[in-house]
């Protein structure tokens, strides 16, 4: 069986709980062309260009696309 677990309210846990799981769903492979792929809304979101939450969509989106390269 596997469990999600997610924390919006701060109640479990005060740390970032999102990166750590996208971590653990994404193959190495994956992240590393996400990274690639990512890498204008990752410099958006460093210079403060673009939300968290923006990221975050981006992130799941990215996730979700089965006609990237490194699926």
């Amino acid at each position: 069986m596997n469990l999600a677990l997610f924390d919006f309210d701060g109640t479990i846990s005060h740390d970032d709980t999102f990166t750590p799981f996208i971590k653990s769903v994404l193959s190495p492979k994956r992240r590393c062309w996400g990274s690639v792929w990512l890498a204008p809304a990752i410099l958006a979101y460093h210079l403060g260009w673009i939300s968290a939450s923006t990221m975050r969509q981006k992130l799941v989106k990215f996730h979700n696309t089965k006609d990237v390269v490194g699926r």
